[in-house]
């Protein structure tokens, strides 16, 4: 036997080594049979490594699926029971800011300064646009009096141009 041959034998073992097969076996069969031939059947044959892949982002979905659904019917629950405790406080007036759940009512929004959607008080960026909340400098727009951004170029209320 030739070493080129042998070489050969070697590389449809390589080959099937990326192709997730066993090397040293699809490489002594190359030898008994033909390399030639063994390297075409190789390629013919499923690719183990991408099959696996496959399999493993199908059961990832799966799972991402699956606490989807606890979440949501944990939410649901939640939501529920907010409503219940709702319809306690409408029944009995003056009740609801003493509710267990009353946090839930409570308005602890601001406005973000970047885009004007509205953020947790305590945000630190953005969730909208993504900009850093810090203490920005504000001025009132001179056509609907809202306070924008001191260096902005156009009001994100009422969408103006504005002169900075």
């Amino acid at each position: 036997m030739s070493i080129l041959y042998l070489a050969i034998c070697a590389l449809v073992g390589y080959f099937a080594y990326k192709k997730g097969r066993n090397a040293f076996g699809w490489g002594i069969l190359s030898i008994f049979i033909s390399p030639v031939l063994t390297g075409i059947i190789l390629a013919c044959s499923k690719d183990i490594k991408v099959a696996e892949s496959i399999q493993e982002v199908k059961m990832e979905q799966q799972q991402i699926k699956d606490r989807v659904v606890a979440d949501e019917k944990v939410n649901d629950h939640r939501f529920e029971s907010l409503e219940r405790e709702i319809a306690a406080s409408k029944s009995t007036p003056g009740t609801i800011s003493q509710a267990p759940n009353s946090v839930y009512l409570e308005n602890k929004t601001k406005e973000c300064p970047a885009c004007g959607n509205p953020i947790k008080t305590d945000a630190i960026k953005c969730k909208h646009c993504g900009v850093m909340i810090e203490e920005i400098a504000k001025r009132e727009c001179p056509f609907c009096k809202e306070l924008i951004a001191a260096d902005a170029t156009k009001c994100v209320h009422c969408k103006s141009i504005v002169n900075t």
